[in-house]
């Protein structure tokens, strides 16, 4: 009796060995790494909910654009001879990035809608104002991935389209300053 409760005492102290050995390993746990963002769990719900919604959206719209210029280039393509490798990788490899960037704003409103109203629905919003958290508390998290998706933009903008980023701005001020020549400055706004 007394020799099965120390070979119960033994295993029960190699046991908790172990955890300590496997909790002082140098691996992060997944959770750990949003510990240093400063978000909470519910900012983190609220982002996850926000980008799943934004990412559907935006990679619907870019396929259905791809399935689209394909119809439209596809005697231009067969006309010249191009191979399918160009196409591809040159062709649509610069397509996808340049009007992902190009509707990434549009579909950041677009998922805001769709994930509130989402949110809105399943009462979630009522709870998370209800709780105490303020409007602009609420928002933050949207903040964050807004931010981060404006970084995105001009980070893509630069690396990948060199300029062009710059004079399509240029040319949406140049409109804008022949409509207020025209036009009253009221009826330009």
């Amino acid at each position: 009796m007394l020799s099965k409760l120390k070979n119960i005492l033994s295993r029960r102290k190699q046991r908790t060995q172990q955890t300590e050995n496997v909790s002082s390993s140098p691996t992060v746990k997944k959770e750990n790494l949003w510990r240093y963002t400063g978000l909470s769990i519910l900012d983190r719900y609220i982002i996850r909910k926000f980008l799943g919604t934004f990412v559907f959206s935006i990679v619907l719209i870019i396929s259905i654009a791809v399935v689209f210029d394909i119809n439209e280039q596809l005697d231009k393509f067969i006309r010249n001879d191009a191979p399918l490798k160009a196409v591809v990788f040159q062709y649509y490899m610069n397509f996808v990035p340049y009007y992902t960037n190009l509707f990434s704003a549009l579909f950041v409103f677009i998922a805001v809608i769709f994930f509130t109203s989402k949110l809105a629905d399943n009462s979630e919003i009522i709870a998370m104002l209800s709780s105490g958290m303020g409007f602009r508390r609420l928002m933050r998290p949207l903040d964050v991935c807004s931010n981060k998706r404006e970084y995105c933009e001009h980070l893509v903008a630069f690396f990948c389209f060199g300029g062009q980023h710059h004079q399509a701005t240029t040319n949406v001020f140049i409109a804008y300053q022949i409509i207020t020549l025209i036009f009253s400055a009221s009826v330009a706004l």
